[in-house]
């Protein structure tokens, strides 16, 4: 029965550093992403669509990978097993597919529309949903 058991231990810290090394990537990724933000020059606005097509496809290509590994994992819970780390693994191929979700000609759009003082503020849209619930 032991010898049965030593396969599945393997198999579940195998699927840990699997989950793991997953949502490495995707930290790796954002620290990527925060890095060509943050050393745009000051006062360019300018989107940076080779930059934002680059980094697009790396969050798509770690999305794709999480699902397979999430596929695995969830055969492992329904065995029983917790695996560590993989509601964080789901959390971050959420927030991943959701930015997706958003194409980057909308992106460039909205960041046209900012620069040409076309938005509006999150106050005065708290503002307006406060008096509507006061109403």
């Amino acid at each position: 029965m032991a010898a049965s058991a030593e396969p599945k231990a393997r198999l579940h810290e195998i699927a840990e550093k699997i989950v793991a090394s997953a949502i490495k990537g995707f930290e790796q990724i954002q620290e990527l992403d925060e890095t060509c933000v943050s050393s745009a020059a000051p006062g360019d606005d300018a989107f940076d669509t080779e930059a934002a097509v680059v980094l697009r496809l790396m969050y798509e290509e770690r999305a794709q990978e999480a699902e397979r590994i999430l596929s695995r994992v969830a055969r492992l819970e329904r065995a029983g097993r917790n695996v560590e780390g993989a509601d964080a693994l789901r959390d971050w191929h959420g927030r991943t597919m959701a930015m997706l979700s958003v194409s980057l000609e909308d992106i460039a759009r909205g960041m046209e529309q900012s620069k040409q003082g076309n938005v509006v503020m999150a106050g005065e849209i708290r503002d307006e949903l406060q008096s509507r619930l006061h109403r």
